[in-house]
């Protein structure tokens, strides 16, 4: 028997009772299955959530009590993120059903890395980890030369149509745009943090410049098999592309459309599902947890 665990964050109960008979996959589950009422956690946050999912205790208990948890004998400036291992007290089911001989797929929970248990049958992954500080957002290209994270990008704009030379996967390479198109994912070179590192984006082009979408880089952080890594990067990735959240900053500061930003959303919802869909079927698994934000997102 093998069991699937999906988490949709965002997901309430009373949301789910208003639209059920709207979802068919859902309505299925509920038909066919066990449905029921839980209670969240306090304080009801998804890394808190998450943790009792994973362990089966309150928060008290596995320790993930808020986004970031302050230990006596830290320094203030320097609290455990809940979106890491390091701040579990209590063993996920991961490791309980590793050490049974299971085989495991976490496509994806916050407190996934860094691998604390090191069980060559358990597979983690933590795809946020792709982003980089101050190399993930959002930016907005005009005419011109630009320098954008260590390298350079150069816009023109004939009539309605956008010509853009970015550093490729080996050298430079060449898209063209036309105003109200949309393209991607597209790969390209950044140096962040010191790191020459390969990138994902999308791209959106309006009449005042050319959106460029929140980027996820390759930086062998984001899973315990390097060799997974580089397959997915290959097979999945640079074919789906790579978005993690909807970009509601870029909603916010009116640099996008709310059609922009739900097409943002859909991006986030088939690179989650791309992804799973490929491990869950290319891979031997006896227990496996996925995840989907886009309810939260929207």
């Amino acid at each position: 028997m093998r069991a699937l665990l999906i988490i949709i964050d965002g997901l309430s109960y009373e949301l789910l009772e208003k639209y059920r008979d709207e979802l068919p996959n859902i309505r299925t589950l509920i038909n066919e299955g066990a449905y029921g009422r839980l209670e969240s956690v306090f304080p009801a946050l998804t890394p808190v959530a998450i943790a009792s999912l994973i362990t089966g205790v309150t928060p008290k208990t596995h320790g993930i009590t808020a986004p970031k948890i302050f230990v006596r004998g830290r320094k203030l400036s320097d609290p455990i993120s809940a979106f890491s291992s390091e701040g579990l007290l209590v063993d996920p089911i991961w490791y309980h059903l590793g050490k049974r001989g299971k085989k495991v797929i976490v496509a994806s929970s916050p407190q996934a890395l860094p691998d604390r248990w090191n069980l060559p049958n358990v597979k983690l992954i933590d795809p946020f980890r792709m982003k980089v500080r101050k190399c993930s957002e959002a930016f907005f290209l005009r005419e011109g030369e630009w320098r954008v994270h260590g390298k350079t990008w150069l816009v023109s704009k004939e009539g309605s149509r956008y010509e853009i030379a970015y550093p490729g996967e080996t050298d430079y390479s060449i898209i063209r745009i036309n105003v109200g198109e949309r393209e991607g994912p597209i790969v390209f070179r950044a140096k962040c943090r010191d790191r020459e590192l390969m990138g994902l984006a999308f791209l959106a082009a309006k009449e005042e410049g050319v959106y460029v979408s929140p980027a996820a880089y390759q930086t062998y952080e984001w899973s315990n098999d390097r060799e997974m890594m580089d397959e997915l990067w290959e097979r999945v990735f640079k074919v789906s592309g790579v978005m993690l959240d909807s970009d509601h900053r870029s909603l916010q500061r009116g640099q996008i459309t709310l059609d922009d930003f739900m097409w943002t959303a859909s991006l986030a919802f088939r690179f989650f599902t791309s992804y799973s869909k490929y491990l869950l079927t290319t891979r031997d698994w006896d227990f496996a947890v996925t995840y989907f934000p886009v309810v939260d997102n929207v």
